[in-house]
This record gives structure tokens, C-alpha cells and sequence, in this order.
């Protein structure tokens, strides 16, 4: 596992192009091995164009449910439009920040509107609550000094 410092470094290494970007961010979600995010299937493979290079959208085809999926596919990326270069500097951003960052400085950082850094902060901040039905205590609990 990474330290904190190192994962910081690698996701600022992705704003610096598309490639890195989408390279960075299947990395962290599937791991070496990819996988469909509908069926859980292992059999995957690149979309590739007739110059034998990737398509720009970097899609996956599911060889189990001949699905085309990307990386964005049932993620907090899903339905934007910003690139992964900007997802990338704004996830930096969110985590290299002490008292977190603000939407209009992002879409002065980036020249996009204030709609999409919002839009963009807000999907963030979604992803790292957890779920409400989650068990808050469980099993013996112990404080000390405290007023119930």
C-alpha cells in the first residue's frame, strides 16, 4: 500500500495528460486485472480502432454480456463531460487540500464553468460518505468522560 504522500504524487502525475489520466484511474478501480463493472466478468478487452490503437473514449468490451463499458461506467465520473484530466486535478485538489477547495477556484484553474466544478466537487464529496444504513456501533462501546 502506498503512503498518502506517494498516492498524491501519482494522481497529480495523471492531470498531465488523457493517457495518464484514464491509465491512473483504471489502476485504482480495477487493479491489474479489469473487470465488467455490470457482470463481474474477468473477460475483458480494449475497444480498439482499425489502426490498431485505442478509441478516444478508452471503452472496454465485456466478452460474458458484450457490453461496452469505460472507466467512468458506475463510477462518480459517470455522466460528465469533463476529462479525466480535470477529474484528476479536482480529486487532487479535494485531497492535497487542508480545508478543502473551493468550486470557483477550480473553474479558474481549469477554465471550466462554475456548474461543472460544483457539479464535479459535489459527485466527490457523494462518494466518500458512507451509507446511512451502515452500522454506526456495534458490539461494546466504551467512552470515557462523556455525557449522554
Amino acid at each position: 500500500m502506498k503512503t498518502r504522500n506517494e498516492a498524491l504524487m501519482l494522481l497529480r502525475e495523471a492531470t498531465t495528460s488523457e493517457e495518464a489520466a484514464v491509465a491512473f484511474f483504471e489502476s485504482r478501480l480495477w487493479g491489474e486485472h479489469p473487470r465488467c463493472p455490470r457482470c463481474g466478468g474477468l473477460r475483458v478487452a480494449q475497444v480498439r480502432g482499425k489502426d490498431g490503437k485505442r478509441e478516444k473514449a478508452m471503452r472496454w468490451r465485456c466478452k460474458d454480456c458484450l457490453r461496452l463499458h469505460s472507466v467512468r461506467t458506475g463510477t462518480v465520473l459517470a455522466d460528465s463531460r469533463l476529462p479525466l484530466t480535470a477529474w484528476a486535478h479536482i480529486f487532487w485538489r479535494a485531497c492535497a487540500s487542508k480545508k478543502g477547495c473551493s468550486a470557483l477556484q477550480i473553474s479558474r484553474e481549469l477554465g471550466i464553468t462554475h456548474t461543472a466544478a460544483l457539479f464535479a466537487l459535489n459527485r466527490i464529496r457523494f462518494g466518500v460518505v458512507e451509507s446511512a444504513d451502515a452500522p454506526r456501533l456495534t458490539g461494546t462501546c466504551e467512552a470515557d468522560e462523556a455525557f449522554v
